[in-house]
């Protein structure tokens, strides 16, 4: 994944929703878990667990809980540098999840950077299933 250096909130705002790999999000979680923000948006298909420390906003609630989602970012100490959105494949719910953040979010947290988990859950759970750590039970 490449970013530009260009800090400013109309150049990050401005920019495509990018992509991040499943590798380089567990690397994230890994080394700064604080940092980054993992958004969980399936709906039924919520059912085979899910990224470690993950938030389950189902897609069809989103566009009123993005505010919710945008508040629980701004209170924490110190603000995640970026925010991941995925569902079962990130084609759709996932992408349109983060262009709604993206948009709600730009002036009130303008240095977040915005990203969608190729391949969603499959391509996280194709990978890491097994791995000590990397799932997380869902509980209901």
């Amino acid at each position: 994944m490449t970013e530009s250096n260009d800090p400013s909130s109309e150049a990050l705002i401005s920019r495509p929703i990018r992509l991040i790999e499943p590798h380089e999000l567990a690397e994230m979680i890994k080394t700064s878990p604080n940092n980054v923000v993992v958004v969980d948006l399936r709906d039924e298909d919520y059912v085979e667990g899910c990224i470690p420390h993950s938030e389950h906003y189902p897609s069809d609630g989103f566009e009123e809980a993005v505010y919710t989602l945008i508040d629980s970012i701004k209170a924490k100490n110190p603000q995640p540098s970026w925010i991941v959105f995925h569902c079962q494949q990130s084609m759709s719910r996932g992408p349109k999840g983060a262009r709604l953040f993206q948009k709600e979010a730009k002036d009130i947290l303008p240095n977040i950077r915005v990203v969608v988990l190729r391949g969603g859950w499959n391509a996280w759970a194709d990978r890491y299933w097994g791995e000590e750590g990397m799932i997380q039970p869902i509980l209901s």
